[in-house]
């Protein structure tokens, strides 16, 4: 593959209309996330404000760290069957889209679409391994604008990734994906992410692909793998592959004294919550409970449009193609949820973390609620 060359292209700017829309967005997720941490510090339940949103269980890759390939779990629903389930959303601040690999559906365009109109939340996020080049520039054509962030999920450089993907050649893919987004990203205004897991194969690559997010001004999301991952099973068996500890923490470090391209709110954000958050978990002090406030402000919903608890616990709590949400979320089964929720082990979901702990407030310096004290 060529050198990613770095673009010229002046930055569109927005419309008034557009500039509205992102303003009316952010005074949403503002007041929400506000509304949010009053209500979880007194132990009352609201809507969600996030949800995590996963279009289908299939996928074109076989990556080592993922099991969902071998088996379409749960059936995904047509199109308009999946548009029948956005609409009965609530109104939502962050929406999570995964899989499998989203871009095998050829509504993307369509179904993204509706949450952009009908909800306005301030961040869709969008996980794809970018080997669908043709598919996914047509979508940032069409999708592209601000609050979209399409992240690639990027495994170390060259034959690494490709081994750790499970193909041959995707690498390739992935990158010339990359580079077809460039021009779109800055005249459409979106963002694009890389994911990168940070493990014992691509630890030593991580110079590479931060030089390349300084140059072209990319959100670059560190992580690490986690088992089991999107799979029904016990939370306390959750597992997480850490590349070595002091030297992950020193190259973050570095990562975030750099000009990213990311406003300073999202930067203050990362940057608590990573080494806040990530210094708890890869310090592995042997409690991994937090304050989880999966189906309080964060809805998990299936292919098939059922409602569960977690990426973890996967048993049906409503359908929402055919049960009103709100009927669903204030209902008994959600009450049972909350109550398993309070008494889970914990887990290594590390983005389910970062986002409770945003919605008690503790991110933000706030102690944790006195309810869970009591509880603890």
């Amino acid at each position: 593959m060529s050198e990613i060359s770095a673009m010229n292209n002046s930055d569109a700017k927005l419309s008034p209309l557009e500039y509205g829309r992102r303003l009316q967005a952010f005074c949403k997720m503002a007041y929400g996330t506000l509304k949010s941490i009053c209500a979880n510090q007194m132990g009352i339940v609201t809507y969600p404000r996030m949800a995590y949103l996963l279009l289908t269980w299939k996928c074109n890759l076989r990556c080592v760290m993922c099991n969902v390939w071998k088996e379409e779990i749960y059936k995904q629903l047509g199109t308009e069957d999946f548009l029948r389930v956005i609409d009965n959303l609530p109104p939502l601040d962050i929406v999570k889209i995964g899989g499998g690999e989203p871009f095998l559906r050829s509504d993307c365009i369509e179904l993204i679409g509706r949450l952009q109109e009908r909800l306005n939340p301030y961040y869709i996020m969008l996980i794809t391994n970018g080997t669908m080049t043709e598919r996914i520039a047509e979508f940032a054509e069409a999708c592209g604008r601000p609050g979209l962030h399409l992240r690639l999920s990027v495994e170390g450089r060259g034959k690494t990734h490709d081994k750790l993907r499970g193909r041959e050649g995707c690498f390739d893919k992935t990158m010339a994906t990359l580079e077809a987004l460039l021009p779109i990203m800055r005249r459409r205004r979106f963002t694009v992410g890389i994911n990168y897991n940070v493990t014992p194969e691509t630890i030593e690559d991580l110079p590479w692909i931060l030089d390349i997010c300084r140059k072209e001004k990319l959100n670059f999301i560190p992580g690490f793998w986690v088992t089991p991952f999107l799979e029904d099973g016990n939370p306390a068996d959750s597992k997480a592959l850490v590349a070595d500890f002091a030297d992950y923490r020193r190259r973050l470090e570095e990562l975030y004294r750099q000009t990213r391209g990311i406003s300073p709110l999202e930067a203050y954000f990362l940057k608590k919550t990573v080494f806040k958050l990530y210094d708890q978990a890869l310090a592995s002090r042997g409690d991994k409970r937090f304050v989880c406030r999966a189906c309080r402000n964060i809805a998990y919903i299936m292919p098939n449009g059922k409602l569960v608890t977690c990426g973890i616990q996967h048993e049906p709590l409503g359908d929402l193609l055919k049960e009103d949400f709100t009927d669903i979320w204030f209902g008994s089964r959600l009450r049972q949820a909350r109550k398993k929720a309070d008494a889970c082990p914990g887990c290594c979901q590390y983005a389910i973390k970062i986002m409770s702990s945003v919605y008690t407030g503790q991110t933000f310096g706030l102690p944790e609620p006195l309810f869970w004290q009591r509880k603890q």
